[in-house]
């Protein structure tokens, strides 16, 4: 387990021990800085409406559950209007705010870093500026009035497959080219449209409290290998409003050895045109006018070999009227299929070592 994860889970744990104490635990988001000799000794944050001041020790725990920061953040004021959860006692000695107000104090015991502001505000089509902050998830974009409108979660595969053998697959330097091929193709989705979109839906249900902030999130990973391949699934989970989410699936296939992407269609023996047609007439549950404007946009990203054969996950946003997703494939028990499958793509192995608990579906 990473350091960063034994040291909030050690902070939680004092948490719940000061809920034991006469300790206080409070959320809230510093105005205000102050200095000693050589670093940050106190700081003053707003909590629910209210300015309380806090003071730290040289035994003060800082936590920051932010990827890209340290504790030295804070004792080096490194950020403002910073985001925290404190937990300490009530001091004696009050400290001073601004206009000359002493505010109700406390000594810090430890302190968890929440989320800090991260880059430019951005502004949308209407003039609202949204204010953009890091947080323990990712990027998130929040409404002036502060409510967060949207999260965002993202990952490609040396994230994930850091400390496992999945990654090792590759030689060091296929690796780094693999990385370096999902960081250049970013976001697989516009995150400025879809701030625009939860904005809409916040004015139209009157900016209620209890808004549920839209999501969008993006993950890498290994589906399936073999001695020559290997190939990898990217899962983007977006809002289709407060109630419902939707995914799409971005396939992809590299060379072991060297890291390049290989075009998926030459993992058959006929050419693309030939397999673009055959796989058109397995999506029966498709009418034919469906299946001819699939024709024009059917894409390899939405293809996939895997454990029992070729997956084929249409999104949901493809058609006109936004029916979907559909999701289909032929097997592995349909000879035909497997006689057009080049050689050489057998056996495919499971990266993660363990076999479905489902039983296989017939063809």
């Amino acid at each position: 387990m990473k350091k960063r994860t034994w040291l909030l889970l050690l902070a939680l744990a004092l948490l719940l021990m000061a809920g034991c104490s006469s300790e206080k635990t409070m959320d809230g988001t510093i105005t205000e800085y102050l200095r000693g000799d050589t670093e940050v000794n106190a700081f003053l944050m707003e909590q629910d409406g209210k300015t309380i001041g806090v003071r730290l020790t040289g035994e003060t725990g800082i936590y920051p559950a932010l990827v890209d920061i340290t504790d030295e953040a804070l004792r080096n004021a490194e950020y403002p209007h910073m985001e925290v959860t404190v937990t300490g006692e009530k001091a004696e000695e009050k400290l001073t705010a601004a206009d000359g107000t002493e505010v109700p104090t406390y000594t810090a015991s430890v302190i968890i870093i929440n989320s800090i502001p991260y880059g430019e505000p951005l502004t949308l089509e209407d003039g609202t500026t949204v204010q953009v902050r890091l947080n323990r998830e990712g990027l998130a974009y929040y409404a002036p009035d502060g409510m967060m409108l949207l999260q965002i979660h993202n990952q490609i595969p040396d994230d994930i497959f850091v400390d496992r053998v999945d990654f090792d697959v590759f030689p060091k330097e296929a690796q780094q080219k693999v990385i370096d091929h999902y960081e250049e193709l970013g976001f697989f989705y516009d995150t400025a449209y879809q701030v625009e979109r939860a904005w809409a839906e916040y004015n139209e249900l009157g900016c209620p409290k209890d808004f549920r902030a839209y999501v969008a999130r993006q993950s890498t990973a290994t589906s399936y290998y073999n001695d020559r391949v290997i190939f990898y699934c990217t899962n983007v989970t977006l809002s289709r409003n407060t109630r419902r989410n939707y995914e799409k699936y971005y396939n992809a296939v590299y060379d072991r050895k060297t890291g390049e992407q290989v075009s998926f269609w030459s993992l058959f023996k006929p050419d693309e045109n030939y397999m673009r047609q055959w796989l058109l007439v397995q999506l029966e549950p498709l009418d034919a006018d469906r299946r001819n404007q699939l024709a024009e946009v059917l894409s390899p990203e939405w293809l996939s070999l895997g454990y029992y054969g070729l997956s084929i996950h249409i999104p949901w946003d493809v058609f006109p009227d936004e029916e979907g997703p559909f999701i289909g494939g032929p097997y592995y028990s349909y000879e035909e299929f497997t006689s057009l499958l080049q050689d050489w793509v057998f056996p495919l192995k499971d990266p993660h070592g363990v076999s479905p608990d489902v039983p296989a579906p017939t063809a």
